[in-house]
């Protein structure tokens, strides 16, 4: 993954921010800041999400699997890169839920 994230402004003062190389990793944000962070959450669990069986290697074979666990390393260090140190992402995820389902 390239360090590009996207920004853009709404007309209602939003940001969008947007990783072009995981199509759907697009967020808004309040601030340029605060889309930066959910940007970067939400490519984690993207990456961090549970594949098909199919897109594992065969468990036999060790060179496929320290090729795909280097390259997830890869990603989430690119993704750390991003974030806020000591900010809990997965509670404020949480929450959120919690909060739209009391809404509805």
């Amino acid at each position: 993954m390239s360090d590009s994230i996207e920004f853009e402004r709404e007309e209602d003062g939003r940001w969008i921010a947007e990783i072009p190389e995981l199509p759907g990793v697009m967020v808004y944000g309040a601030s340029q800041e605060e889309a930066r962070e959910r940007v970067a959450s939400l490519a984690n669990r993207v990456f961090l999400s549970e594949k098909p069986m199919a897109a594992y290697p065969d468990p036999t074979d060790d060179e496929a699997w320290k090729q795909r666990f280097s390259a997830l390393e890869a990603a989430r260090e690119e993704i750390r890169k991003h974030l806020t140190p000591g900010r809990n992402y997965v509670q404020e995820f949480l929450d959120e839920r919690r909060l739209e389902a009391e809404r509805e």
